[in-house]
């Protein structure tokens, strides 16, 4: 695994880590190293999240019920 993807997979995991302290339940994740590392998480009150880490390009994106709500550097 190279610096990127481990930098990637680092706040990766840390953002679906805060947002299961936070009460929301993985769904699905994807923690294969890869081009792109996604997650889908849902809450018991409706909310549903999307986590997408991108090492090449390094960039994270969260997506709250549809609606991109973070788009920032990984580092």
């Amino acid at each position: 695994m190279n610096k990127k993807m481990l930098i990637a997979f680092h706040a990766f995991k840390e953002r679906v880590k805060g947002l299961h302290d936070d009460g929301y339940r993985v769904m699905w994740q994807s923690d294969v190293p890869s081009e792109m590392l996604h997650a889908k998480l849902v809450h018991h009150n409706g909310n549903r999240i999307s986590i997408f880490a991108y090492p090449d390009d390094n960039k994270l994106i969260q997506m709250t019920n549809h609606i991109k709500v973070f788009d920032g550097k990984l580092i």
